[in-house]
């Protein structure tokens, strides 16, 4: 099976989340099976990057275990397109693998599919598509679009589902594991 090799790919894992739907707790330091959301995550990622950049707001020292901190230039918990412009100022990789800290049931075969599709593909970006959803925290970024949605985040995007609608070549999955934790019930399964 041809892929493109992990030696060309930065991680970046989203964690600079408030927390709303947590009851303001850092949902990358919640333990799922005994184990951070961030750790289950960050694992998945190290079998597909060179290196990790993480996109946190707070806890650094916690997180600094997984990867590279970096913190959003935005400080009032702008989403996950201030997650994007961070990594775009500190990675130097040709391609990015974004990842959202909350998605601990999603498995490798998700990953190696847009890494396949990497090698045929022109797109600046590769992202998912589950059961008719986009899926945009699970995507793969040409460097040139990471710097591209910098800019945009810049000029006032703060929608990365609105950025990618049209920037993104869409790859639909029968793969599970697009289940977000969002509410405290779902971190015992």
């Amino acid at each position: 099976m041809d892929i493109l090799a992990t030696t060309l790919i930065d991680g970046l894992l989203l964690a600079g989340g408030a927390g709303r739907r947590m009851g303001g707790e850092d949902k990358g330091l919640l333990l799922y099976q005994g184990r951070p959301l961030a750790e289950h995550m960050s694992t998945l990622l190290r079998r597909h990057c060179q290196q990790i950049f993480i996109s946190c707001q707070r806890h650094q020292s916690i997180y600094a275990q997984w990867g590279r901190c970096v913190s959003d230039r935005d400080a009032t918990y702008a989403g996950p397109m201030a997650g994007v412009a961070a990594l775009a100022a500190h990675s130097q990789a040709p391609w990015a693998l974004l990842l959202p800290c909350d998605m601990p049931q999603l498995r490798d075969q998700v990953l190696l599919t847009l890494r396949q599709h990497a090698l045929h593909s022109t797109a600046a970006v590769l992202a998912m598509r589950y059961a008719g959803q986009e899926q945009p925290l699970v995507s793969l970024w040409r460097h040139a679009a990471l710097l591209a949605a910098a800019a945009a985040f810049d000029a006032g995007e703060r929608s990365l589902r609105h950025y990618l609608l049209t920037r993104a070549d869409w790859i639909d999955t029968g793969e599970m594991g697009f289940d977000n934790i969002n509410h405290p019930q779902q971190l015992t399964p």
